[in-house]
């Protein structure tokens, strides 16, 4: 809570009083405050001597979980803070993923995302808590787990560049194994590739098979025998080859005398329009 936002907080206090009582969980080891930090430390500075609260009873294992409940109906999660509690559950209070989702309303799968965000290095949950990284992309992180240096080389980067999480999963499998940029005609759809020195990302765009133009828009995509396409390609290369070939041969017009009437050019029909394409025979023939 910034400054502005917590005296805003005890003026409130000041006037009305708290309306929403804190919540506390009795342990054995006594109170441990769950909800209300900043309206327990406004009451003292302010001079309150009670503050209405709801008691609970229970052990640790239940005060991390009703934090973890409250921060996200409050809006107020942090995913590195999440992950954290998530393998202090685990490991330290031995609840599986079943009772953590059925608890928490998480699904079997985030839990155990999260709890491999929590072994990442306190580096990346820092970047992750102050939001310069995804979740996702602290989730590719961990694909390189245990090894530290690698992970820190790509956060780096990440951080550089504002990785997307496509981004952070290309240059995850390149620190892994290391290619070279691949050929626009190899790849069918748009590929991000990684600079393996750098971690400069790039886009690469397949070539359309018949003009050899980038595809940067919206493809269209059509099923053809293998043995078909060549022919089509083949075909083309052999009607471009013609075309040359006739306007090559094509001797230069003789120039009109003065004052002759212009001529007008037939209207285009069937046969002007026509181009003489090479028979092919059918590959099944």
């Amino acid at each position: 809570m910034d400054s502005e936002t917590y005296e805003e907080l005890k003026e409130s206090i000041k006037a009305k009083g708290i309306l929403s009582p804190i919540i506390v969980t009795k342990t054995d080891k006594g109170l441990v405050l769950v909800d209300g930090l900043h309206r327990v430390r406004a009451a003292k500075e302010i001079g309150l001597e009670t503050v209405p609260c709801i008691i609970r009873e229970g052990d640790i294992g239940d005060i991390l979980i009703d934090n973890l409940i409250t921060a996200r109906q409050k809006g107020t999660t942090n995913p590195a803070d999440e992950a954290l509690v998530i393998k202090a559950l685990i490991d330290q209070y031995k609840y599986d993923y079943a009772t953590i989702t059925k608890i928490v309303g998480l699904s079997k799968d985030t839990i155990k995302k999260y709890y491999k965000i929590a072994q990442l290095p306190e580096e990346v949950l820092n970047a992750l808590r102050w939001k310069r990284i995804g979740v996702q992309c602290a989730y590719y992180l961990t694909f390189l787990l245990p090894d530290r240096e690698k992970i820190l080389q790509v956060l780096e980067w990440a951080i550089r560049f504002g990785y997307t999480a496509e981004q952070c999963e290309a240059a995850v499998y390149q620190v892994m194994q290391p290619q070279p940029p691949p050929r626009p005609e190899n790849v069918a759809e748009p590929t991000t590739y990684i600079n393996p020195e750098t971690g400069e990302p790039s886009k690469v765009y397949p070539r359309c098979p018949i003009c050899g133009e980038e595809i940067r828009g919206e493809a269209v995509y059509i099923w053809l025998h293998p043995q078909c396409q060549k022919i089509l390609l083949d075909t083309i290369a052999e009607a471009e080859r013609a075309y040359e070939a006739q306007a090559a041969a094509k001797a230069p017009e003789a120039p009109e005398a003065p004052g002759a009437p212009e001529a007008t050019p037939p209207a285009p029909g069937p046969e002007s329009l026509r181009m003489e394409v090479p028979k092919r025979r059918k590959w099944w023939e």
